[in-house]
């Protein structure tokens, strides 16, 4: 996971937040579907919110991050502050991310408030994705959550990830023993990632990796 910027309420939805809950969801609407989905892709830029893999315009799942069936969070049902997009589900056992996660909630979730989630996840090189607390390592792997070392493609994509920005990263090293120029390559590298309107598919390893060969690197 990496945080997500939320935008205030659009106008669309604002006029649904204050009817009853009886009332159909404006998401039944396909218009308002076809725009929400629109302005929530943008906001993620094109990644799931969850496993950071790549997802379309179309090809996605409105996901609310508090389960709309839990009556504590009744109020929620409706609110932007509450959506983001993820992946479909691609077939088999391994589901994950919303597919796995379901009605449960989750004690981390990606959004600025809780902008410190990135700093309590790491990778290892076989890409397994690792919580750095109890609560967050369970959102992570509980194949009742988000079970994203469970599905075998995402564990290998984001060892490719690794591997690939490596070879890139220790060929640099090697042509250029200037440690200053070093880092600011790296910082350079981090900046126009973070910066992109659309993000590298698991841009959370990417980010992880960089920050690494800093803090050697000084």
């Amino acid at each position: 996971m990496i945080k997500i910027d939320k935008a205030i309420t659009p106008q669309y939805l604002a006029q649904f937040s204050s009817e009853p809950l009886d009332i159909k969801e404006p998401f039944h609407d396909s218009k308002i579907k076809r725009r929400l989905k629109s302005d929530l892709y943008r906001e993620q830029k094109g990644l799931c919110a969850y496993c950071m893999s790549r997802i379309s315009v179309e090809d996605n799942v409105i996901e609310h991050i508090k389960p709309k069936s839990n009556f504590k969070y009744k109020d929620l049902s409706r609110k932007y502050s509450n959506l983001v997009l993820t992946c479909k589900h691609m077939g088999g056992t391994n589901t994950h991310c919303d597919e796995s996660k379901k009605e449960n909630e989750l004690g981390y979730v990606p959004l600025v408030l809780f902008s410190e989630v990135e700093k309590y996840i790491k990778y290892d090189k076989d890409g397994t994705i690792i919580g750095q607390n109890l609560q967050l390592n369970n959102d992570l792997n509980s194949y009742k959550l988000l079970n994203l070392n469970g599905t075998t493609y995402l564990k290998r994509n984001r060892r490719e990830v690794i591997r690939n920005l490596e070879v890139i990263i220790n060929d640099f090293i090697l042509l250029n023993k200037n440690r200053v120029k070093i880092r600011n390559e790296l910082c350079k590298l981090l900046r126009n990632e973070v910066k992109a309107d659309i993000l590298t598919p698991y841009s959370g390893v990417l980010r992880y990796v960089i920050n690494e060969y800093l803090k050697i690197i000084k």
